[in-house]
């Protein structure tokens, strides 16, 4: 038995026709793509009532010039940025629009340059463990709430290669015990892996900031400073 997002031939090895075979049995195919997994996460992790789903339309109205001043990248892809409406910031929230993309491509870079990694699900299962994960991260915080993207690095650290992991781990270690590093530089380490493979968005400090944004109150120009 299958039990995966994947095309059944990828998943296992079938010989001469019993795949035909199988597939003949079958009229419909349900598939879960990249394309349609970010409403999954939305109906399935960030459905909101009615109350808050008001709540936040009205932060957004209100804040809407803050958080696109926010989210201003430098140099990036185009579809890569923040919020568009109060609708989308409802739908996604505490999440930004371009996790929904970046994320993707971190998940596929993984599998591609490690071992370890190779056992990371095709991107969607994965996709959709990694938003509830970092959902349930700031699930006590308030409607100013934003997820900064080094959250993501928890999900994907088992697949890592102990090599990396150890170097992380390491600079945690030292952080805890204030043994010459901060949290701080230990969260902007877990960003830069994360998005050390991807050309989307440059790994410079302005973009390295946003990224690291966890609330709509942010002082930005105080961010990139501690990031620097």
């Amino acid at each position: 038995m299958v039990t995966s997002q994947e095309a059944i031939d990828s998943v296992v090895q079938i010989k001469g026709n019993d795949f035909s075979k199988i597939h003949g049995r079958f009229n419909t195919r349900l598939i879960l793509s990249s394309s349609s997994v970010d409403e999954v996460i939305k109906k399935r992790v960030l459905a909101k009532k009615k109350e808050a789903d008001q709540l936040l339309r009205m932060v957004y109205d209100k804040e809407h010039s803050v958080l696109k001043k926010l989210f201003t990248f430098n140099n990036l892809v185009k579809d890569i940025k923040g919020f568009s409406d109060a609708e989308e910031f409802s739908a996604t929230f505490p999440f930004v629009p371009y996790q929904f993309i970046i994320i993707q491509k971190v998940l596929a870079e993984i599998r591609k340059h490690g071992n370890s990694g190779k056992h990371l699900s095709g991107g969607e299962r994965s996709m959709l463990s990694g938003f509830q994960e970092a959902a349930q991260k700031v699930q006590d915080k308030d409607e100013n709430t934003l997820l900064p993207f080094h959250l993501f690095y928890d999900t994907v650290h088992t697949f890592l290669e102990s090599a990396i992991r150890r170097v992380i781990d390491r600079c945690q270690t030292a952080a805890d015990k204030g043994d010459g590093l901060e949290q701080q530089d230990v969260r902007v380490l877990k960003l830069l892996y994360l998005v050390h493979y991807i050309d989307d968005i440059q790994a410079n400090i302005d973009n390295i900031a946003i990224l690291m944004i966890d609330d709509i109150r942010t002082d930005k120009i105080a961010l990139r400073a501690s990031v620097a």
